[in-house]
């Protein structure tokens, strides 16, 4: 297929990745040491989704994927992931979230995801939308929290979001601009970080910080 949505183990520090535009999207790592791609499987997610574009990890290795399109019909649906073997863990229902347009997703260093999504169709504003800890722990059927209108310009399509070590989102654009952006995450107001034109891309993931010590006694 043309493109995956990917994320980076806090556990192995493999790239995952989910196959986008097919029924039953195939499921792998890409080993970033050695360049060495492995296919688990198929990610076991309902038929019926039209494209998986969104990705994330989060601290604890807990792995997510969405796409654009519901299966139930009821709202943005997030699946948890089991990265051993593609096998669906569990379902997220966001009620309040659109489901069309690109976008993406990021599990914070809190246990917080944040969701990007277009509020409409074409040519409206992106959104970004929190969903908190404890709602992703207990999983079900909510409604996540407007963080607010991106005041990015309405024909950029937003691909990937990334975590910053200060707790701010960076956010690239694909397809019809170059543009990268950091995102506050209490008001979703958009600071331009760079246009360059190397700057567009697809998907963006984090590798998570080490905790490694020594001591010479």
């Amino acid at each position: 297929t043309e493109t995956a949505a990917i994320g980076v183990s806090p556990i192995n520090g493999l790239v995952y990745w989910v196959e986008r535009t097919v029924a039953t999207p195939r499921f792998g790592t890409w080993n970033p040491a050695t360049g060495a791609t492995s296919i688990i499987g198929n990610a076991a997610t309902p038929a019926g989704i039209a494209s998986f574009i969104r990705a994330t990890f989060c601290p604890d290795g807990r792995f997510y994927i969405a796409g654009n399109g519901s299966a139930g019909g009821a709202g943005a649906e997030i699946y948890q992931i089991n990265p051993a073997n593609g096998a669906l863990i569990r379902t997220l229902v966001i009620t309040n979230i659109p489901t069309s347009g690109s976008g993406d997703i990021v599990c914070m260093s809190n246990g917080d995801m944040y969701v990007m999504a277009q509020s409409v169709g074409a040519g409206t504003p992106y959104q970004l939308y929190r969903i908190t800890a404890a709602q992703v722990n207990t999983g079900g059927t909510f409604a996540a929290n407007l963080q607010g209108n991106l005041n990015t310009p309405n024909t950029q399509a937003f691909n990937g979001l990334s975590e910053r070590a200060d707790g701010r989102i960076l956010a690239s654009v694909a397809f019809n601009t170059t543009a990268n952006y950091v995102i506050n995450t209490t008001t979703a107001v958009a600071t331009t970080l760079t246009t360059v034109a190397s700057a567009a891309l697809v998907d963006l993931s984090r590798e998570f910080p080490r905790d490694v010590s020594v001591t010479k006694t």
